[in-house]
């Protein structure tokens, strides 16, 4: 899916990032009495992180489908936790790999 170009709602292209999330601009503004926005600050587009920082057992997981082909990638350990998606079971019918649901990720055996 990394690379996959779609039309944004606001106008222009946006392209799925490597870490499957897509980038996005960050806006500052203030509210108006009738509720809406002032956009008063805008800054270039930032990609969106695939693992939170927090909790703690997260601060060490990557994404990255491009060079790691991996969605949950262990920096510590070196080690992929996540080789085929959870979400399409076809995937391991292709022989990729054989993995065991266990709590937020897979783990392969």
């Amino acid at each position: 899916m990394w690379g996959q170009e779609l039309p944004k709602l606001t106008g222009g292209t946006g392209v799925m990032n490597p870490n499957h999330h897509l980038s996005k601009p960050v806006l500052i503004g203030e509210i108006r009495t009738d509720g809406q926005f002032d956009i008063i600050s805008q800054i270039e587009e930032v990609m969106g992180e695939a693992w939170s920082r927090f909790p703690e057992e997260s601060d060490t997981l990557t994404s990255d489908w491009q060079e790691l082909g991996c969605g949950m990638y262990d920096t510590a350990t070196e080690s992929c936790g996540q080789l085929i998606s959870k979400y399409w079971p076809c995937a391991a019918a292709r022989g990729r790999a054989a993995a065991i649901p266990r709590g937020r990720g897979l783990i392969l055996r």
